[in-house]
């Protein structure tokens, strides 16, 4: 039943991307039935692996059809990484370090422009203006830096209700539906769909996932929480 629903999701996905040809889309209504190889057609096209290729696989491998078109896709990555250089490697990681710990410093920051507001406006209570000066009122200072702090409080206070909502859903077609409603892109979403196959609860992935950051430094951060936790078992 929950594949069923996962399969419906992705097939919806399909009708829907932009950049589904109609041979790719006829060979996903071809192979409908079967979860693992229809969620890899849709990475291969997401991969720009050519039709051809995918089309030979299905046509020439009787069984793990799956396994075949993933090994094409791992090919194709690896190539680009190769290509790239050895560099890559670090600098993925030192972004994802840094994308870290940006997350991590995100209420602080909050926190600090609030503190920062109130003591400019200590600072403005009992200075006067240099003669001839152009003044503005006090009363214009402090209503645009609450306007400020107003905004940043709402913009947080939004994003964590729809960070509660999400995580509060155990249905995987709603949860997906909520991501691209929040601007989530095809690859994410192929992302979520995979982590949900391994039993990952929409809870769970609330902790690494977010439309700002690639598949890649998601991956990344949720390994590096993974083994933090294991850590603190072992200490504990």
């Amino acid at each position: 039943m929950e594949n069923d629903k996962v399969i419906n999701c992705l097939m919806e996905l399909l009708k829907g991307e932009n950049f589904m040809s109609a041979d790719y889309t006829n060979i996903a209504l071809q192979n409908g039935t079967n979860l693992n190889v229809l969620r890899e057609i849709y990475l291969c096209a997401c991969d720009k692996i050519s039709v051809k290729d995918v089309q030979e696989v299905i046509d020439n491998r009787k069984t793990d059809i799956a396994g075949y078109l993933r090994k094409i896709r791992y090919q194709k990555a690896c190539g680009v990484i190769i290509g790239k250089g050895n560099n890559t490697l670090k600098d993925m990681s030192k972004l994802a370090d840094a994308v870290q710990a940006k997350i991590n410093t995100l209420g602080e920051s909050i926190m600090t422009v609030e503190k920062k507001t109130g003591e400019l406006s200590d600072m403005f209570v009992d200075i006067k203006p240099p003669q001839g000066a152009v003044t503005m009122p006090y009363a214009g200072v402090q209503q645009t830096a609450a306007a400020d702090v107003k905004r940043e409080d709402e913009k947080t206070a939004s994003f964590k209700r729809k960070r509660l909502n999400r995580r509060q859903k155990n249905d995987i077609a709603e949860y997906i539906s909520l991501l691209k409603e929040e601007g989530y892109k095809s690859e994410q979403i192929s992302y979520v769909l995979s982590l949900a196959e391994e039993g990952v609860t929409p809870a769970e992935m609330e902790e690494f996932i977010h439309p700002g950051i690639s598949v890649d430094m998601m991956e990344k951060i949720r390994r590096m929480k993974k083994k933090n936790r294991n850590k603190d078992v072992e200490e504990s």
